[in-house]
């Protein structure tokens, strides 16, 4: 499906940013496997995947989007399990602010907010996380971003 931004309705609009160490065929694979198994109308949604920050971000032509990632980069989100000290996470979280993301979802749906877009959109990650694409309390470095009120913020 294509949703054009010609149409009449309002199209919803998030970007998830992160990381895995699979492929993308296998994040691909996964990707699908994860969005039938969701109870995401998938009739009015697109979900596009890419690999590598640089790559997206080259054909995005919305300069405060390619701004804000950066930013973002240093965004990880560590299991309760995860042993190591407070310290160690921020040594972690500061040298990923320098390296981009391994992958980009851009996902658009019709009918929808931005903010309820990258609510689903963010279904799709966990989902993604969850999987055997990462490793049990394995850290998770990525953000999802949307506009409200013309300004990208992070959904929490």
């Amino acid at each position: 499906m294509d949703i054009s931004k010609d149409s009449r309705e309002k199209i919803g609009e998030a970007y998830s940013f992160f990381d895995c160490r699979a492929s993308k065929e296998e994040v691909a694979r996964k990707f699908d496997d994860v969005i039938k198994s969701s109870e995401i109308p998938r009739q009015r949604l697109e979900l596009s995947l890419f690999e590598g920050e640089r790559g997206f971000l080259e054909h995005v032509t919305d300069s405060q989007l390619k701004e804000i990632v950066p930013y973002a980069r240093r965004n990880i989100i560590f299991s309760q399990k995860d042993t190591r000290s407070m310290k160690e996470k921020i040594a972690e979280c500061d040298r990923a602010k320098s390296r981009e993301f391994g992958y980009v979802i851009h996902a658009a749906h019709l009918g929808k907010s931005n903010v309820e877009t990258a609510q689903e959109l963010s279904s799709v990650v966990n989902g993604l996380y969850q999987s055997p694409l990462y490793e049990k309390y394995e850290p998770l470095r990525g953000v999802i971003l949307y506009k409200d009120e013309g300004e990208y913020i992070p959904f929490e």
